[in-house]
């Protein structure tokens, strides 16, 4: 089974869904951002600019307003100065895959240039994630 390390839950709200029932990808990008939020908050390595450079989506199953979901993430990759997130939004109750999505982040210095993630960060992430990540060659 796969293992995400930090899971947040949201309720679907009727602006979520389109009118075919499959809940909006924009609004899927919202859920994503609230569980990265919620990933980065528990590493506890103070302020991180990040900034998002590719997103990959797809939503599996139609949802109704009221439903209560369960966004889970883990970092999949670390580079030098990016890493990869995989997400998996379940319905609470019936514990069904609605949507699975990947991002990869940067980090960014003050300037918005690409910054090397620092050690503490990517150390934590791999206590966290339970495993190593090796540094690119």
């Amino acid at each position: 089974m796969e293992t995400y390390p930090v899971q947040v839950h949201v309720r679907v709200r009727s602006a979520d869904v389109g009118p075919d029932g499959a809940v909006d990808p924009r609004s899927v990008l919202v859920y994503l951002q609230e569980a990265r939020r919620a990933y980065i908050g528990v590493l506890n390595v103070g302020e991180t600019r990040l900034r998002e450079v590719r997103v990959d989506l797809e939503v599996l199953q139609e949802v109704e307003p009221g439903d209560e979901l369960a966004v889970r993430v883990r970092i999949v990759e670390l580079a030098r100065s990016s890493f990869s997130m995989d997400y998996l939004v379940r319905d609470r109750l019936t514990r069904e895959p609605v949507a699975r999505a990947r991002t990869q982040l940067m980090l960014v210095d003050e300037d918005r240039v690409p910054a090397p993630l620092p050690e503490a960060f990517r150390g934590r992430v791999q206590a966290l994630e339970g495993r190593t990540f090796p540094l690119p060659a």
